[in-house]
């Protein structure tokens, strides 16, 4: 199994990145916040803890591991735990920021039954279009007899992106409402770097849809770049540095 640099120098990336992204779980835990509110603190929490693990357990893929060399039984089974632990991520993610815009910590049960239906919908797309293995240029795949819809792959991936941004976007919106200097500050980086990451994840959705192109070594790279960036905003936002700190103490206020 041979890897090249351009693989190597991604996976590079992916790996800074999930470290990252395990810093913000720590720090987002680490935050002190009243009782209600330690439910959507997990969910932010869960979030950026799922995307670490899910980035390095994809860096033996992007390095070459086949798990279709295994059987369709290892394909389903690392298919099925990879997208679940993102939907429970997603759901963390969405559930936070709905939550601080509405201030409905029921809000969990719509969120929950969401990325159920999606797993559900996941389901379908795997196993009602006959998968099995096989060796495609050279190389163990998962094939399926029939071809998927492509406007079933666009509403797929588009039900992945769509309600965080929508989520991120809302909560931007309090931006506007809230006086206090560090509120608006944290707001204006969670939302900002969260909105667009995911606007970036939509775009290039639909634009692959369009030009009926797959995802690019470039586009890859961008794509783990932007995440890092947000994730960077995040990190800001909850340990801003001593200068910022400084500032934002002249104003008080409750933090959003």
């Amino acid at each position: 199994m041979s890897v090249t640099s351009a693989e190597l120098a991604l996976e590079g990336v992916r790996l800074v990145a999930s470290v990252v992204y395990g810093v913000v779980a720590y720090l987002v835990l680490r935050r002190p916040v009243d009782v209600g509110a330690r439910l959507a603190r997990a969910g932010f929490a869960t979030w950026w803890l799922g995307i670490a693990v899910v980035g390095l357990a994809s860096i033996p893929s992007g390095l070459g591991l086949t798990f279709a060399e295994y059987g369709l039984g290892a394909v389903r089974a690392w298919i099925y735990v990879i997208f679940g632990a993102i939907f429970v991520a997603l759901a963390g993610l969405v559930y936070y920021l709905l939550f601080l815009y509405t201030g409905r910590s029921e809000a969990w049960r719509g969120v929950a039954l969401f990325y159920v239906l999606l797993f559900v919908y996941l389901v379908y797309l795997m196993e009602g279009f006959g998968p099995y293995t096989g060796v495609e240029d050279g190389t163990a795949s998962l094939l399926f007899e029939q071809e998927h819809p492509p406007l079933l792959l666009l509403g797929f991936s588009l039900a992945i992106s769509l309600p965080p941004l929508a989520a991120a976007a809302s909560y931007l919106m309090l931006f506007f409402k809230l006086d206090d200097r560090e509120s608006r500050y944290r707001i204006l980086l969670v939302s900002g770097g969260l909105g667009g990451w995911f606007l970036y994840s939509v775009l290039g959705t639909v634009f692959r849809f369009i030009t009926e192109t797959e995802q690019t070594y470039v586009g890859t790279v961008v794509g783990q770049l932007v995440g890092l960036v947000a994730a960077t905003m995040v990190l800001v936002a909850f340990a801003p540095p001593g200068r910022v700190r400084a500032w934002l103490r002249q104003s008080e206020g409750v933090a959003a």
